[in-house]
């Protein structure tokens, strides 16, 4: 998803230098054409600084306007231009050998008296029999197609490029370095360039650092724009935020690792704690039922819950039988009263039960103790 919301930013960052560029291309290619109407009405005494001077054409995009004759030589400009010779460039040989009306689009180059340089847009001047006659040309700075940009948020090392597709970068912006007429030839770009006219990818450039790169080609004419972001960058948020999610995974994970230890330690007291129940209540059942003295567990009105053998024995009952009386049945009418009394302090808690079968020794507890004694 980090790496989609990237992409999509870069995606869309082209689209806008694209549609930039294309605006930029056409405005020069309208200023050229004005140019070279009002040189076939005014010839060499056309007034290219007094345009300039009056906004006709905007002096703070284009660095300069010349006017070249077949020779080469600048016969108008907006600069001063004595003895200024383009016949050796490159856009001046293209024009001379191609009739075709296009604007063409020139790799930088060093203006006059080796100021800074500049990006020509030219166009062909024909004579009366449609022979060559010169060109017109307007030049604009290379840093304006990438100026708009330096505010992106596209990290420190992130990359703005407008490509010509002879392998001649007309202006790129690789963090906040500004370079002009570096040679990409054989880059990876041009490579998909050749088959898609647009598209996203991700390559590792010279400088050693590796970026998501989306690049559009300029409709109509041989170049391309290219943004891209540093791959560290991008994912350096999610890098982040997976770091802080694994710190809370692990600190969960020790939760659930003590409270698992905690419970297995828990449940294996409580095992323990069965099977010495279990242990104590085997024990209890065999002392209750092998004790060689009736032993009877009744409720707080006497009712018979629990009966041994020997208890059996001693009344001649079988256990089913005692388990349907009551204490009390077995008691002499006179005693009755005694055990009664006795059941209601013990219920009360004024004494404990050891204290009624130990101490105070009920009737019924004497008349078991006999029995067995007489037998």
């Amino acid at each position: 998803a980090t790496i989609d919301a990237a992409i999509r930013q870069n995606s869309n960052l082209a689209l806008a230098l694209q549609e930039q560029t294309i605006r930029t291309l056409k405005g020069g290619d309208q200023v050229a054409l004005f140019l070279r109407s009002q040189y076939a009405i005014s010839g060499a005494r056309v007034d290219i600084a007094r345009y300039m001077q009056d906004r006709v054409i905007d002096g703070s995009l284009y660095s300069l306007a010349s006017v070249v004759n077949a020779r080469g030589d600048v016969v108008a400009s907006s600069k001063p231009s004595s003895g200024i010779n383009y016949a050796d460039r490159e856009f001046f040989r293209f024009h001379q050998k191609n009739s075709r009306d296009d604007l063409f689009v020139g790799k930088p180059v060093t203006g006059p008296g080796g100021g800074v340089q500049h990006i020509p847009f030219t166009r062909r001047l024909n004579g009366r029999d449609g022979s060559f006659a010169g060109l017109v040309m307007v030049a604009v700075n290379p840093a304006y197609f990438i100026e708009f940009y330096s505010k992106a948020d596209l990290g420190r090392n992130g990359l703005v490029d407008l490509i010509g597709l002879d392998g001649v970068s007309r202006a790129r912006r690789t963090g906040s370095v500004t370079t002009i007429g570096d040679n990409i030839e054989g880059s990876e770009l041009l490579k998909r360039q050749a088959t898609d006219l647009y598209g996203n990818f991700m390559t590792s450039a010279p400088d050693g650092i590796e970026r998501f790169v989306s690049y559009r080609t300029i409709p109509g004419y041989p170049l391309a724009v290219a943004v891209g972001t540093s791959c560290d960058e991008v994912l350096a948020d999610f890098e982040q935020r997976t770091a802080h999610a694994n710190r809370e995974f692990a600190l969960g994970s020790s939760f659930i690792l003590l409270l698992g230890t905690m419970l297995i330690f828990a449940l294996t007291r409580r095992r323990h704690a069965i099977e010495e129940l279990a242990a104590g209540a085997a024990e209890l059942r065999a002392t209750f039922n092998s004790a060689p003295l009736g032993i009877a567990r009744t409720d707080r009105e006497g009712t018979f819950l629990q009966v041994n053998q020997k208890l059996c024995d001693i009344f001649g009952y079988s256990s089913e039988e005692l388990l349907k009386l009551n204490a009390d049945n077995l008691t002499h009418p006179a005693d009755r009263g005694i055990d009664l009394a006795q059941r209601g302090r013990l219920a009360c808690g004024e004494i404990r039960s050891e204290e009624h079968t130990s101490e105070l020794q009920s009737p019924m507890y004497l008349v078991c103790r006999l029995l067995l004694e007489k037998k």
